[in-house]
């Protein structure tokens, strides 16, 4: 077989989701017309292509997010601290301006540690503080922490907790913070006067606790990366506030951590979401009667 004076070129071919190297050349006499095609399936090494593609764009979009985030709350920290320069007699001027920069200082404080919270997590050195928690005690630290909020978007907010033993092996501290930015999320991605509701179920095995709202809801494709880091619905207006992107990534570990599973779900867009998280009830509190209903029984 001669191919010495053959033609060759090579392409890449899609077809039904695979990809392939075509490479097709002439063979034979220099002047014979028998054409030989090889396919080589690339299809691995395009997926990992594509989604080392989409995590260097989410990470660009993250950096510029992080950017916008912290230099937000520096021109009035900046302004205040003129401010202060000028008004240092004026004692009432002195504290609302003191307020107003403490407040931009927490926001900065709070999206630092969410940012090292996740460093710690993705290099596993979080250390869990285990002990038996009830989670009734648990909703009700993370609805107090994110009250404000829900006050001030004049969301509808339903808590449904049945009086039964819910307890588990946990570190109160990160259930705690699990919830609350749950909470958090819906009560940022809710149109003002949408509807929250926080409910519990207690099965023999695990507790489940479910966080809805009737925000924008989510497309099957942001439903399917919605727990990757750094992943974020559109930033409209409505939704300006959505932080970093980091929270349920974040969620999804600290759940992982107590040997629970958390999932998403949306009917679509425009239809509100659902986000549950499943953990394994405490063996020796199965059959003993939590705080609130002996408070119930009163």
């Amino acid at each position: 077989m001669s191919t010495g004076h053959s033609a060759r070129f090579t392409q890449e071919v899609a077809s039904q989701g695979k990809w392939y190297d075509c490479f097709a050349f002439r063979y034979g006499a220099e002047d014979s017309t028998r054409l030989g095609v090889l396919f080589r399936d690339v299809t691995q090494a395009r997926l990992v292509d594509q989604e080392l593609a989409s995590v260097s764009r989410r990470k660009d979009e993250f950096l510029a997010m992080l950017a916008h985030e912290l230099r937000n709350p520096l021109a009035p920290i900046a302004a205040g601290a003129s401010l202060l320069e000028m008004v240092s007699g004026d004692a009432e001027r002195v504290k609302k301006t003191g307020a107003v920069i403490a407040r931009q200082v927490r926001h900065m404080t709070g999206l630092v540690d969410d940012l090292l919270d996740v460093s710690r997590v993705t290099r596993g050195e979080v250390n869990l503080n285990l002990s038996e928690v009830d989670l009734h005690q648990v909703l009700l630290e993370s609805i107090e922490q994110v009250r404000p909020l829900l006050k001030a978007r004049g969301h509808e907010f339903t808590l449904d907790a049945p009086p039964l033993a819910a307890l588990v092996d946990g570190d109160p501290k990160r259930l705690v913070q699990t919830f609350s930015n749950l909470l958090t999320n819906a009560a940022k991605y809710t149109p003002e006067g949408g509807s929250i509701t926080v409910s519990m179920r207690v099965e023999q095995e695990t507790v489940e606790v479910s966080v809805s709202d009737t925000g924008p809801g989510m497309s099957p494709e942001l439903l399917k990366q919605c727990f990757d880091l750094f992943v974020q619905g559109e930033r409209t207006s409505e939704r300006a506030g959505g932080g970093l992107g980091i929270g349920l990534s974040l969620v999804r570990s600290i759940v992982g951590l107590h040997g629970g599973t958390v999932r998403a779900e949306s009917p679509g867009i425009g239809k509100g979401s659902r986000f549950s998280v499943s953990l394994p009830r405490a063996a020796g509190g199965r059959d003993a009667k939590t705080l609130l209903s002996l408070a119930a029984e009163q």
